[in-house]
């Protein structure tokens, strides 16, 4: 799944344990490599599918892992006897370079939608640079479905629950920051007003743009309180291999997402629920917008609404400025990170490089120990950012 904070063993067991998920990778590790592969696998985690990779007759596995926990892959392929033939690596799948192109990619970058972080990129990248022609992909492709549907167990726990003033306090402002966001909840069939609608079937062998525009149309199957937008994804691993996350279904590690409406709207059978979708990957992280419009019978004007994420970005004007293509970064922001770039020769320790430090600025280091660990922190820092 894809990381958009760091991830530990426990998650990747709960990620491993998962009845529906992991059968089915095992299944298409199993049935798409051959003898000789060389698979490239990104986002290995602890490296699991690695060894199930290695079980099924790959030659040789690269299992990238932008997460520390990249060291216990190491540990897992040792102990499974494929050390010799799991190379692990710390780094961005999208900027490492490897010294051979492989025949097989196997991922999961998603989290409850496919849309998820740099996913997309990732994997183009990855498909491009890191594999030959005709290289195998696990998976195959996502459908992405969504449904109006009732509010979800974890919105009605907290959101509806608080309200919009609770113990005499007015939280309206937080109320529609809560509605300007997508939310990770649990659907269930019984919630879902309306048969589902595709909303984007991302294709991995051929995809190139993160981004989804969709138009999508419902009528009411049932009567309900509309509260939002359910929805989830059904993947194809490989030929004949695949699961699905559909609210009808087992529940999944991944969970569903819930787009909040302004305001619920009563429906009946036979009204009709529409929503313009549309996803935008920026600087790594998706913006969304969800224009929806209900049509009641008796009602002579529709319910709209439109909202996104963009109301929930938390930061100043003044944040928001530093960002514009037209500023102009000021060195003092930086504090001491320029001299210590100065610093770093090749030839001074990390200790060397603190006692430096100490010395120059006495007034931000209080001793030699806290300057070596922010020099410590920030050289490694540095190094991932231009890995």
């Amino acid at each position: 799944m894809s990381r958009g904070s760091t991830y530990g063993p426990a998650d990747y067991d709960a990620m491993f344990a998962d009845p529906v998920r992991t059968p089915a990778y095992l299944d298409a590790i199993a049935r798409t490599i051959r003898q000789g592969d060389i698979v490239v696998e990104i986002g290995t985690g602890v490296g699991y599918f690695a060894v199930a990779a290695c079980r099924a007759g790959a030659q040789r596995v690269y299992a990238i892992e932008r997460e520390p926990s990249v060291a216990l892959a190491e540990a897992l392929a040792n102990e499974n006897g494929f050390g010799d033939r799991i190379v692990c690596i710390r780094h961005d799948a999208s900027r490492v370079t490897l010294p051979e192109r492989g025949t097989v990619l196997i991922s999961d970058l998603r989290g409850a939608l496919p849309l998820f972080g740099d996913a997309i990129p990732t994997l183009v990248s990855a498909r491009n640079r890191l594999l030959v022609p005709g290289a195998r992909l696990i998976p195959q492709r996502d459908v992405i479905r969504a449904a109006p549907c009732a509010a979800p167990p974890q919105w009605r726990k907290v959101e509806l629950s608080l309200g919009a003033n609770f113990a005499q306090v007015n939280r309206k402002a937080l109320a529609a920051f809560a509605r300007s966001q997508v939310h990770g909840d649990s659907l269930s069939g019984s919630l879902l007003c309306a048969p589902p609608a595709d909303v984007a079937t991302l294709d991995y062998g051929e995809i190139i743009t993160p981004d989804v525009d969709a138009h999508l149309s419902w009528i009411v199957a049932r009567s309900a309180t509309v509260a939002g937008i359910g929805a989830w994804f059904d993947a194809e691993l490989a030929e004949g291999v695949r699961f699905s996350t559909a609210p009808d279904g087992p529940p999944t590690v991944y969970g569903h997402s819930f787009f909040p409406l302004d305001c619920a709207v009563d429906v009946a059978p036979g009204d009709r629920v529409e929503c313009h979708l549309r996803a935008r990957l920026v600087d790594g992280a998706y913006l969304f917008a969800w224009d929806t419009e209900i049509r009641v019978a008796g009602q002579a004007e529709p319910v709209r609404m439109q909202q996104s994420t963009l109301g929930s970005v938390l930061a100043t004007v003044a944040e928001l400025a530093t960002r514009r293509d037209s500023y102009r970064p000021q060195p003092e922001r930086f504090g001491v990170v320029p001299e210590l770039v100065s610093l770093v020769d090749g030839k001074r320790t990390l200790a060397e490089i603190a006692e430096a430090l100490v010395v120059a600025h006495p007034d931000r280091f209080q001793s030699a120990k806290q300057a070596l660990g922010w020099v410590t922190d920030a050289c490694a820092e540095l190094a991932r950012l231009v890995q």
